[in-house]
């Protein structure tokens, strides 16, 4: 019965979009009366403001709608989970959940919950596993969320210690490495069975974009370069972050030509918030549709190449990374261009390729072992 009470309050706040300043007024009325700032919040408005709350002046440089869509989902998971499979878990919670679930997590709970997740949840007993960054970023939202209440003294003891570390070795990263014979092969293909995907391939290998950042592109987004000639994609990334992102010329003419192809309004002659990709129904892709459409095509339609089967729209983010390292250009400049804050991320990208290319045999001359290397 608890369960569903919560469940009712999550769906009430998240569609009252009123809900963050009656928080807001709440804590401001806390203060006034010198009452602690989350006196009298329940835990469903205590996860609400953790996820929505506003730290800067520039609403811009908040968290992005689908970081927040993130957080809420893992938290009402660990929520739920916990009411559900609590004695599974073996967790011994003895006080009344009715009256706040949160105050009574303790370290071990947290990490008596993350050892279950990671081997005895139903996801798992199904054959499926949680791959470490999907650990490792379940990890981070509770121990950042649990710091967050301990330091706001809505709880008394920091849970959050009591996580395990759930790090992401290099060796544990998929490999989506793609080539330019590789992404050349893929592109061949698609441009014989369908030209949408084609176009929206030619697109993320040639400017790096994100599958978010692909999807959210308009019409507006389509910016000529007055200055050094040419156009650019203005975009905004992760962080809301702004950059401009340029379009080789027979690129753009492409995506022209399918807007052409699917009767699509043209450059000139449509609104600036028209998406400028859409799915077969005319609607704006969502980035969970692309990167199953995409798979799906690349699997069903490109099944006589041999694709490998861990193509991802993501992929072909890490291909524009490798082919402009194998074309010579800084590595800073690429990171740059991919919207990336640290260097050592862009390296995550270009790891293997530069091992591979840095290796001491490829500096053997060839005659080192007589004719054998001849």
């Amino acid at each position: 019965m608890q369960d569903l009470t919560i469940m009712n309050q999550f769906e009430i706040v998240e569609n009252n979009e009123q809900y963050y300043f009656e928080l807001q007024y709440k804590q401001d009325s806390n203060e006034k009366s010198n009452f602690d700032r989350f006196s009298g919040f329940s835990d469903v408005d205590l996860i609400f403001w953790y996820i929505h709350q506003q730290k800067h002046l520039d609403r811009s440089k908040e968290n992005s709608e689908r970081t927040k869509i993130e957080y809420m989902r893992e938290l009402k998971q660990f929520i739920m989970n916990i009411l559900h499979y609590n004695e599974e878990m073996q967790l011994d919670l003895y006080g009344d959940v009715s009256d706040s679930l949160l105050k009574q997590i303790e370290g071990r709970h947290l990490r008596k919950y993350q050892e279950w997740l990671a081997t005895s949840s139903p996801y798992i007993l199904k054959g499926n596993t949680y791959s470490p960054a999907s650990l490792s970023r379940k990890t981070t939202i509770l121990k950042s969320f649990f710091t967050f209440l301990y330091e706001s003294k809505y709880t008394t003891h920091n849970a959050a210690a009591g996580l395990k570390i759930a790090s992401v070795r290099k060796d544990d990263r998929p490999n989506k490495d793609l080539g330019p014979f590789e992404v050349q092969r893929i592109l061949d293909g698609l441009l014989e069975v369908d030209f949408r995907y084609y176009t929206m391939v030619l697109t993320l290998v040639t400017t790096g974009l994100r599958n978010e950042e692909l999807c959210n592109l308009t019409m507006g987004s389509i910016k000529q370069d007055t200055i050094i000639g040419g156009y650019y994609f203005e975009v905004v990334g992760k962080g809301n972050k702004r950059r401009d992102v340029p379009i080789k010329r027979i690129v753009l003419d492409k995506i022209l030509k399918y807007r052409q192809t699917y009767y699509l309004s043209s450059l000139n002659n449509s609104e600036d918030h028209a998406p400028l990709f859409v799915t077969r129904n005319g609607k704006k892709y969502t980035p969970s549709y692309l990167a199953q459409a995409l798979k799906k095509v690349i699997h069903e339609k490109l099944a006589h190449l041999h694709i490998q089967s861990n193509v991802t729209t993501h992929s072909f983010r890490h291909a524009y990374a490798i082919i402009s390292h194998l074309n010579k250009v800084d590595v800073y400049d690429i990171m740059r261009s991919l919207g990336h804050e640290k260097i050592d991320t862009t390296m995550i990208y270009l790891q293997k390729i530069i091992e591979r290319s840095n290796n001491a045999v490829n500096g053997w001359n060839d005659d080192v072992l007589g004719s054998h290397l001849k």
